[in-house]
């Protein structure tokens, strides 16, 4: 795409994004988004991108969505984002990258039978969030994750507080 027309998917799917939150009670500033990937569907020209929810620039785990632009206007949405409101974010010891290696590891050893042999490159490592819904309060909490991505194309999201385990 070129340079105007990313200009102006960024622009419709922000405009989309404003009237969504202004017309929900659950406004949520502390939710952000940056914009990772751009193209077109050379059939019927709709413009796209896809984006990733964000919380003081570090991702959610697993909310990623595509927008798909046509006119000026986003006309359809594929993907997990998050509309509520958080109750908060809080600070609290995290687990290290090396327990959190070891998590990943033993997750990786049970996917392929404990095999002998289950050697995986750790393309990426990086402090994130994750959305925590608690029932008995019906608020939602982001929790500090760590995302792990491998050389298998697999992205683990694992709590960084208690090391529970999410796979997107």
């Amino acid at each position: 795409l070129t340079a105007g027309m990313e200009e102006r998917v960024r622009y419709a799917v922000a405009k989309f994004l404003e009237r969504v939150e202004n017309d929900s009670s659950d406004q949520n500033s502390s939710l952000t988004y940056t914009v990772t990937d751009y193209g077109r569907d050379d059939t019927t020209g709709i413009l796209y991108c896809v984006c990733e929810q964000t919380v003081n620039r570090r991702s959610l785990v697993d909310f990623r969505a595509v927008f798909a632009v046509s006119d000026g206007k986003v006309v359809g949405m594929s993907g997990s984002w998050c509309f509520a409101s958080t109750d908060g974010i809080y600070s609290a010891q995290l687990l290290d990258q090396i327990n959190i290696l070891y998590s990943v590891r033993n997750r990786i050893l049970e996917e392929r039978g404990n095999a002998t042999d289950s050697r995986e490159e750790i393309l990426s490592l990086e402090i994130g969030y994750a959305v925590y819904f608690r029932s008995d309060t019906e608020s939602f909490y982001l929790i500090p994750a760590w995302i792990v991505q491998t050389g298998s194309g697999k992205t683990y999201g694992i709590n960084a507080v208690d090391g529970t385990l999410y796979t997107k």
